[in-house]
């Protein structure tokens, strides 16, 4: 038609973009309105939310050794209505006193806080409002000395082995004592200290070690890591040959060997070789190994001595033909 301007496609694709934002933006301002008004409600209602703090021992005297932890978490089931508990959110970062010399009136080197005690001072830092539902855990025991302390020794707890040429010549651990302190009770039942498993294997040359003290509930260790100290020498291939011995033949029987000796191989170190000599060494055959079967021709051989200085030792062959005579 005449008189009348045309609406190109962009001016009218523009014109329903325009409309679709303007019942965005109108959808948004509602939703955000019902969120705020719902958000405002829901605050209101009580409901319920855990909370960590921590107690710390404070006004402790100089000469007092805390020998367990001196701050303890405790996990704080609270609540409250919503503006309560969002102000909550800080207090995780907080901690409670627990003034000693309130609490040590007992002489049993030990601060015992009940539940009732912790939900105390737990609501020393709460509002009015909030209410303590659990406090975890349900006791915090704080074990201390005033200064007693005893040299304790320290054993090596773990598994410490050379690999095949070599043999472990020391294992030691320094210092080999360390103080412990506790209260005088548990000082008495406390025989040693022993380290953290400690596992080493395949030894061939010195090695050193830091360890850590395996703890003791109650009891504080000085220093709390030593040193373990290892050290292995070179084992060298020996051999001797011995004479085969005769045990529990009856009277009026000779029992023999064929051959009369056997080979022992041992490995040992090269310092110990000149002090090893094939006296150090017993072998025998039993006549109680001997059957009645007329098949048995062979009799065991059995390693029974052995010096110390010799390691790993093994017989060149396990059986030996054997005579029975009766002279």
């Amino acid at each position: 038609m005449r008189g009348y301007p045309r609406l190109s496609s962009e001016k009218l694709r523009n014109f329903f973009l325009w409309l679709r934002s303007k019942e965005f933006l109108v959808f948004m301002f509602f939703l955000f309105v019902a969120t705020f008004f719902w958000a405002m409600l829901a605050v209101k209602d009580l409901t319920s939310r855990e909370i960590t703090v921590t107690l710390q021992l404070v006004n402790k005297p100089q000469n007092v050794v805390v020998t367990s932890s001196e701050n303890e978490t405790l996990r704080v089931t609270v609540k409250d209505n919503g503006y309560a508990l969002i102000g909550y959110n800080a207090l995780n970062k907080e901690t409670i006193n627990v003034d000693f010399k309130h609490y040590s009136h007992n002489n049993d080197g030990k601060i015992v806080l009940s539940t009732s005690e912790l939900t105390k001072l737990v609501k020393t830092k709460l509002k009015k409002s909030t209410e303590v539902l659990s406090v975890k855990p349900e006791k915090v025991e704080i074990a201390y000395s005033y200064g007693k302390y005893r040299m304790i020794p320290v054993a090596v707890k773990g598994e410490i082995t050379a690999d095949e040429k070599h043999l472990l010549t020391m294992v030691r651990v320094s210092p080999n004592k360390v103080k412990v302190y506790a209260n005088s009770k548990q000082l008495k039942a406390i025989d040693s200290v022993r380290t953290q498993f400690v596992k080493i294997s395949g030894v061939n040359d010195n090695v050193t070690k830091k360890v850590k003290l395996q703890s003791i509930s109650g009891a504080v260790f000085s220093p709390q890591v030593v040193t373990v100290e290892v050290q292995a020498s070179v084992l060298t291939s020996c051999q001797q040959e011995v004479k085969i011995e005769t045990v529990n033949v009856p009277p009026g029987v000779v029992l023999r060997t064929f051959p009369g000796k056997v080979v022992v191989n041992y490995v040992s170190e090269s310092s110990f070789q000149k002090m090893i000599d094939a006296s150090d060494f017993h072998v025998v055959v039993d006549y109680k190994d001997i059957t009645d079967s007329i098949n048995q021709k062979l009799i065991p051989l059995r390693l029974v001595s052995v010096p110390k200085q010799a390691r790993r030792p093994s017989l060149a062959f396990n059986e030996v033909d054997f005579l029975i005579e009766h002279p």
